[in-house]
């Protein structure tokens, strides 16, 4: 199945909004969500979702501004 969205797993809710205000200034569109926990951790994880056309561009801002992602997610696969 494709998915227009992909999403960065960051873990908690206050990476996110960090993540989210990274990428807004940098123009690219993204929402914080709840992202389900694996790894036999309970709870909820948080993530922010975005354009999966606009991937390469936000692996660079991201890893530019030292914020660690643990997953990106989305598209067609796992990524």
């Amino acid at each position: 199945m494709y998915y227009q969205n992909c999403t960065a797993s960051l873990g908690s809710q206050t990476r996110a909004i960090k993540a989210q205000h990274i990428l807004t200034r940098a123009s690219i569109p993204c929402t914080v969500v709840a992202t389900t926990v694996q790894d036999g951790k309970r709870g909820c994880g948080y993530g922010v979702e975005f354009p999966c056309s606009m991937l390469s561009q936000v692996k660079t801002i991201l890893e530019q501004n030292k914020v660690a992602v643990r997953e990106y997610s989305g598209g067609d696969r796992s990524l």
